[in-house]
């Protein structure tokens, strides 16, 4: 071997890396293999086999790699003399990797968690590389000659957290490719065990035995189960310029999820996934993903977001059906016991999901967030041979993972005053409604800054239907509320723990193992205005009164607002048709949310659980102004109801703070005397039951401001 002299106008200082295709011709992938009968005639044969990619007699034949048996002991090839033992072209293979690699003469391999004595080795041609090959873009598969059994083996850098360095530089382990990634390893979770071919055969192969009871369940498992999914779409142009209407409606498209998936020729007993059937059965790609929407279906789906409509040129839009976090279960497989101890099928991994293994995956064991190349993704490719029509509509031809988990999410709930007094033992609340407002909501055309903040609030939360005048304005007239809204983010491990059933940070906020911040535990939220014509409120009465409740945050209902397609099989005019099943009654159609929901997740958790109301009047010449707030020290789970309520007076002085929330009793009275004085406190009430009531002692009125100082 020969190399040129390394000069110093060689010597480039850059961050750019080149990558190239290892292969002649500069292919990634290499389906054909030959030998040279030169070589194999040859002594050098005794120790490896070099291998073409095409007959070795063409002008074009290159070597593309080498393969050579290695064994410690000589087993293997022939002893060089009978006399001698352990010295043969096996054990001098072994020699050399050993010196190459581990430097030692002493040392031995270890393969994972195992020592070996003997090994295949592939050795790649100097010529075919630069400096180096990259990590991470190994596939190399095996099969097994005549059954559809095949393995794929690649490098685990990309799931190592540290790198092994020996003589010949880093070091990575060769792993099982056939599986990176595992959501729930018991196929007949997904639907009930379907039958393959002769299972006397007792063989795990294409045909033979290879179904439920082996872990093969294609009818029911997910299309990205056992490996992969493909749908090939083709499109013959009839016209020179084709819509996308025209592309979408002429295409043709052929499914495959099993590659050379033969019946086994032999038996009575057929099921389901024997031979070509099992193709014919099995859930396909189209199950998960809309292949052929469009952005008409995407600018439905704008109304209902910031973005509103959209305008531009029609284009092809891929979506997938559904999606909830993916995350990842494969390193459980290291607790995993057998069900039994006596396998019917010996020759099968007892982690593959068969008749023995015990599931794991989500809601069982622990998952985390998938690394590396790991996870189920979505791609777009060419057909080899045929002109690209991902080219020509505009798809990128990048691999895209799905279900990863949001970096950060915002959860809220608020707290609603309701300011009333009595009249005649009935409430009345403070109308907003205007005569001439011009809108559905009877509101002032130009609401004022709080009125329209509490507007904009109470599209985000769920209000008592009889209370909800934004939902309902024909039934319901606007009011003033008070809505102080608390919020938290929650972070990416929070969503995947609570997504695992396992409470986030802030349910555990008073675990010394998961502290946070006292700015998220406690809030506090004011709202201030001043007491005119088209605010909140625009006086103090002297028998104001509150109301206060909680109210949880809106959940999105509709599957059809997320989705580009439609329902194909229901019409606005059907949608409240009796004859059609309850789940098809209401909420299937864009623009129809339904009356009632379960308001997943918001309705399942609680956020605020305790608060305190300050409400202060403040006097300044030429204005006044109303400050209400709620602290977030104290909460809100106090067994209020909708009925429940807390009532105090704000007399009509200067600095006159009102507090709400101390120490009531279960019957809940207490009775303060409030003194005719200026800068006087009164607190009041909290810990209500769910019968409690705070009343008041109405103070001797002072109108005369010209007397206060």
């Amino acid at each position: 071997m020969s190399y040129k002299r390394f000069d110093e106008q060689d010597i480039v200082v850059s961050a750019e890396s080149v990558t190239a295709p290892v292969w002649s011709g500069d292919v990634t992938t290499l389906t054909t293999f030959f030998t040279s009968s030169t070589q194999i005639g040859g002594t050098s044969a005794d120790y490896y086999y070099d291998i073409y990619q095409t007959g070795s007699g063409l002008d074009t034949s290159r070597v593309q790699f080498s393969i050579a048996y290695a064994d410690k002991l000589g087993s293997g090839s022939l002893f060089f003399n009978s006399a001698v033992t352990a010295s043969s072209p096996a054990a001098t293979i072994y020699g050399q990797y050993r010196n190459l690699i581990l430097g030692d003469e002493e040392s031995n391999f270890t393969f994972g968690n195992i020592t070996s004595e003997h090994f295949y080795a592939i050795a790649v041609d100097r010529a075919r590389y630069k400096e180096a090959l990259l990590p991470g873009t190994l596939a190399l598969k095996l099969h097994v000659s005549g059954s559809g059994e095949e393995i794929t083996l690649t490098d685990n850098s990309q799931i190592v957290t540290t790198t092994t360095f020996t003589d010949a530089g880093r070091v990575y382990q060769i792993v099982s490719g056939s599986e990176t990634i595992c959501m729930y390893s018991r196929p007949t979770s997904f639907g009930p065990p379907c039958g393959g071919g002769d299972d006397a055969q007792g063989e795990d192969s294409s045909g033979f035995g290879g179904d439920a009871l082996v872990g093969y369940n294609a009818p029911f498992t997910p299309p990205y189960y056992d490996g992969a999914a493909w749908v090939d779409i083709e499109y013959t142009p009839t016209t020179s310029s084709p819509s996308l209407k025209d592309v979408l409606g002429s295409t043709t498209s052929s499914y495959l999820r099993y590659e050379g998936w033969t019946s086994n020729g032999a038996g009575s007993a057929t099921g389901p996934q024997n031979g070509s059937g099992i193709n014919i059965n099995a859930t396909q790609i189209s199950a998960s993903v809309n292949l052929f929407g469009s952005t008409n279906g995407l600018k439905d789906l704008m109304k209902y977001t910031a973005a509103g409509n959209i305008e531009g040129e029609e284009q092809w839009v891929i979506q997938t059906k559904f999606e909830t976090p993916i995350l990842n279960f494969i390193d459980a497989t290291d607790q995993i016991t057998m069900i039994q101890d006596i396998d019917p099928f010996p020759s099968l991994n007892q982690y593959k999901g068969g008749l023995v293994s015990r599931p794991f995956g989500m809601w069982h064991q622990y998952g985390r967030i998938p690394s590396g190349s790991e996870g189920v993704s979505l791609e777009v490719l060419d057909i080899e041979g045929y002109a690209s029509l991902a080219d020509i509509v505009g798809f990128a031809k990048t691999s895209e993972n799905l279900g990863k988990v949001a970096k950060s999410k915002t959860i809220r709930e608020a707290v609603v005053a309701v300011p009333f007094i009595e009249v005649k033992n009935q409430r009345k609340f403070f109308d907003l409604s205007s005569n001439s407002s011009g809108n559905d909501m009877n509101l002032p055309q130009a609401p004022s800054d709080s009125v329209a903040k509490m507007i904009d609030s109470m599209g985000r939360y769920v209000f008592p239907p009889s209370m909800d005048f934004v939902k309902y304005p024909e039934e319901v007239k606007p009011f003033t509320m008070y809505i102080f809204e608390f919020e938290h983010q929650l972070n990416q491990q929070d969503l995947v723990d609570i997504w695992q059933n396992l409470p986030p940070r802030i349910g555990r906020a008073f675990d010394a193992e998961a502290p946070l911040d006292s700015s998220e535990i406690m809030q506090e939220k004011q709202i201030t205005h001043s007491l005119v014509d088209g605010e909140l409120l625009k006086k103090v009465d002297s028998k104001l009164q509150w109301m206060i409740f909680k109210v949880k945050q809106r959940a999105s209902v509709n599957y059809w607002d997320k989705s580009v397609s439609t329902n194909p099989s229901l019409t606005e005019a059907s949608v409240k048709d009796a004859t059609l099943p309850l789940a098809g009654i209401d909420g299937v159609l864009k623009g129809t949310g339904g009356d009632f929901n379960y308001n997943w997740p918001y309705d399942f958790f609680s956020l605020v659980e305790l608060v305190k109301m300050d409400e202060e009047v403040e006097f300044k010449k030429g204005s006044t102004k109303v400050a209400t707030s709620v602290n977030q020290n104290q909460a809100l789970g106090t067994n209020l109801t909708q009925q429940n309520t807390q009532a105090f007076s704000a007399p009509e002085t200067v600095n006159k703070i009102q507090a709400v929330g101390t120490n009531l009793t279960q019957q809940g009275v207490e009775t303060p005397e409030v003194a005719e004085s200026v800068n006087k406190t009164q607190t009041m009430g909290s810990n209500l039951t769910q019968q409690g009531a705070s009343g008041y002692t109405e103070p001797a009125k002072n109108n005369n401001l010209s007397n206060l100082k």
